[in-house]
C-alpha cells in the first residue's frame, strides 16, 4: 500500500512540473501583457502598421469632404474593395445625408441629385483587408 502510494504521489508530481507554462511559450508573467504582446490577426496587422509610423492602415481618414465631383473630375472615393458606402449632401444648404454605393468600374452619378459623379479609387493596400467585407 505504501508503494502504491508513493508512485502515485510520484507520478502527480512530475505531472505538475511537466504542466508549469514556461514564460517563452504562454506570454508574460506576473504582469498584464500590453497590447501589442497580445493581438493576433488584422488587430495585429493594425497595430503592426501602426508602429511603422501609418496612421491610417485600412484608409478610414479618406477624402471626407472635398471638392464637387463632375462627369471630366468625378471625386475620387478610396477603397481598399470593390465597393463603398459614400454618403452626399446633395443640396449645398442640405442637412440631410443620402448614402449609396460606389462601386469599382466607370463613374457614377449621385443617385439623388443627378449633378455630382464620383469614381472608386483602389489605395493599394491589399493586406489589410478583410475577404469580402466593406
Amino acid at each position: 500500500m505504501a508503494l502504491a502510494l508513493r508512485r502515485l504521489f510520484s507520478t502527480a508530481r512530475t505531472l505538475r512540473a511537466a504542466a508549469k507554462p514556461t514564460t517563452a511559450e504562454f506570454g508574460v508573467t506576473g504582469r498584464i501583457p500590453e497590447d501589442q504582446e497580445q493581438a493576433t490577426g488584422l488587430e495585429k496587422k493594425e497595430l503592426d502598421e501602426i508602429l511603422k509610423g501609418n496612421t491610417d492602415p485600412f484608409g478610414l481618414a479618406g477624402a471626407k469632404i472635398g471638392a464637387f465631383g463632375t462627369r471630366e473630375k468625378p471625386r475620387a472615393i478610396p477603397s481598399h474593395f470593390d465597393a463603398r458606402i459614400v454618403g452626399c449632401a446633395c443640396e449645398e444648404d442640405s442637412e440631410i445625408i443620402r448614402f449609396f454605393e460606389v462601386k469599382a468600374g466607370d463613374a457614377q452619378m449621385c443617385p439623388c441629385s443627378r449633378k455630382q459623379y464620383f469614381k472608386l479609387v483602389h489605395t493599394g493596400a491589399e493586406g489589410l483587408s478583410v475577404g469580402g467585407h466593406h
